[in-house]
């Protein structure tokens, strides 16, 4: 009746997305070190990552809901596709003495085959 590994993150936001999957899914689930890495963001190998952590009686779906995932990955209809402009942001960075990245963000429409509309031939 404790808890068990399920698995192992070095990738905070792989962490959590899982975390958020098992969640909808109503397993409930800790993420160990989460603070601690938290406090020190660069220290993630050093204390062994981002351990999710299920109740023993849960694990069998845990691990259900995370194989379905990997078998069925979805782009939900859009991708982002981000232009820097590294002139701009040099220019910037010579004038004013720090680096500010200029970036534009465009959503594409995406099939269900992953290509966008843009890339078809």
């Amino acid at each position: 009746m404790g808890l068990v590994l399920l698995a192992r993150f070095y990738e905070r936001n792989e962490a959590f997305i899982v975390a958020g999957a098992l969640g909808a899914a109503g397993v409930v689930v800790f993420i160990e070190n989460a603070e601690q890495v938290g406090l020190q963001p660069f220290h993630e190998i050093a204390f062994g990552g981002f351990r999710l952590m299920v109740p023993e009686e849960d694990l069998l779906v845990a691990l259900a809901v995370i194989d379905e995932a990997r078998r069925h990955r979805s782009f939900e209809g859009e991708r982002l596709s981000q232009r820097t402009f590294i002139a701009s942001s040099l220019i910037f960075m010579f004038l004013f003495g720090f680096f500010l990245p200029f970036r534009t963000s465009k959503w594409h429409d995406v099939d269900s085959d992953g290509v966008g509309a843009s890339e078809r031939a």
